[in-house]
């Protein structure tokens, strides 16, 4: 995987992780792509996201979404989003038979899979953004929890910033919307 947004996950909105990933592959089943929500400071989708997967989509590449699980504490019953926008202004309804709880950004996904593989964060780097080039490994800390990056070319055999990625979707255009109830 040459272009990925790495994310972790965790429980969320009082949902466990298994009704979670079964809701957004049968999500994908029905509507064709999923939307997976997220909040924070990382990965806008207007500065970060979409100037990054246009550019990765601009070559012909794919672009992936890996996630790793963590411990969330986001585990409070949370609203459902029922719009969305590309660029924060010009709104419209989210599909009925794809929900979105309690985030205020979605990455546009198809192809979730549960996986169970190691990669090691020195391999790539911040793709976009003034911490562009540094390594994963020193930027994903404390409250840094995603990215978007590049596989910088190095090949890491053993690695103590090594990261199980045990779920893994296609990110597809328009990449990264914003939501809202």
């Amino acid at each position: 995987m040459k272009n990925i947004i790495y994310m972790k996950y965790g429980v969320h909105a009082g949902e466990s992780i298994e009704s979670i990933v079964n809701r957004k592959q049968e999500e994908i089943s029905k509507a064709g792509y999923a939307l997976w929500g997220y909040g924070g400071n990382f990965c806008h989708p207007l500065t970060q996201v979409q100037p990054f997967a246009e550019e990765v989509h601009k070559n012909g590449e794919k672009l992936y979404l890996a996630m790793s699980l963590t411990k969330s504490k986001l585990n409070n019953p949370a609203h459902k989003s029922s719009i969305s926008s590309v660029n924060g202004t010009d709104w419209e309804s989210i599909d009925k038979s794809i929900s979105v709880l309690g985030s205020k950004f979605a990455l546009c996904i198809t192809n979730l899979t549960l996986c169970n593989f190691d990669i090691a964060l020195e391999e790539y780097s911040v793709g976009i953004g003034n911490k562009k080039g540094q390594n994963l490994d020193e930027y994903i800390r404390f409250r840094v929890d995603k990215a978007c990056a590049i596989h910088n070319g190095n090949v890491i055999e053993s690695s103590a910033k090594k990261v199980k990625i045990t779920l893994l979707a296609e990110v597809i255009t328009p990449f990264a919307v914003f939501t809202k109830q």
